[in-house]
């Protein structure tokens, strides 16, 4: 990520109005400006994903910024008192009569409990290697991508969702999107990134942990028995990011092109 971010708190009474957390918010130096053109205006969705985009270079207080995140995924997301669901994805699309365009760009997810000791395919960080962020499955029942959180998603993550929960292949196949996912992992003993802390994938062929058949990494005992965050949660942070690339002036106000 080569966008440079300045932190930026605002009043503590106007982030109260929109209930969000009194941090220093990453913002993108570059648009500055146009807060203070809107008199420090707060758009909630911006700063959801400014932050997000931030933690994707894998600053030193990440943790920081993921605890605020779940804080506000807890208090906005809904609540649909089911864990495991399927999400089909709101389309973003430079034509929307472009019918071809609109069929290679459906994705849809399964939100739920990964199971980590079938095979995996996991993101994860160099600063915490034997922790994961997320896991992806292959959901046989709906031939979707299966999709755990761990704790707040950096854009990347969001991503890497979008990427890889393609629907369609061609017109007469669908899309296996953990066969293409396992197929663009690096192999374990060579995923670490060596000169930056941004998120990257890792296929666990036999289950997180195990290098091969026999040999398993002592260090993700931990991983093993994490907790997912709610689903609802992770369906909050896609929706956010959605919503901006649906929005015209969300859209401009983070910098992203015109549709």
């Amino acid at each position: 990520m080569d966008t440079k971010y300045s932190k930026l708190r605002f009043k503590e009474e106007a982030l109260k109005i929109h209930h969000l957390p009194d941090i220093e918010y990453p913002i993108p130096t570059s648009k500055i400006s146009n807060i203070i053109e809107n008199e420090g205006k707060i758009y909630p969705e911006a700063l959801i994903y400014w932050v997000m985009d931030y933690i994707s270079s894998g600053p030193d207080d990440r943790d920081i910024y993921e605890i605020n995140l779940l804080k506000i995924a807890e208090l906005f997301s809904d609540n649909l008192d089911k864990s495991d669901y399927t999400y089909e994805s709101q389309l973003v699309v430079d034509d929307p009569d472009d019918a071809e365009k609109i069929f290679f760009s459906k994705w849809s997810i399964r939100l739920g409990v990964v199971d980590v000791s079938k095979p995996v395919v996991t993101v994860q960080n160099k600063r915490t290697k034997e922790m994961i962020i997320s896991s992806f499955s292959f959901h046989e029942d709906t031939y979707n991508l299966k999709v755990s959180l761990y704790t707040a998603p950096s854009l990347n993550v969001i991503e890497y969702i979008r990427d890889y929960g393609k629907d369609n292949l061609s017109d007469v196949r669908k899309f296996n999107s953990f066969l293409q996912l396992v197929h663009s992992t690096k192999k374990w003993s060579s995923f670490y990134i060596e000169d930056k802390n941004q998120d990257f994938l890792c296929n666990w062929e036999f289950g997180l942990g195990w290098k091969d058949e026999e040999n398993f990494d002592d260090k993700y005992f931990k991983s093993l028995n994490l907790n997912p965050i709610p689903s609802d949660w992770v369906l909050f942070f896609i929706k956010v990011v959605e919503k901006v690339e649906n929005s015209a002036n969300l859209r401009f106000l983070v910098g992203l092109p015109k549709i």
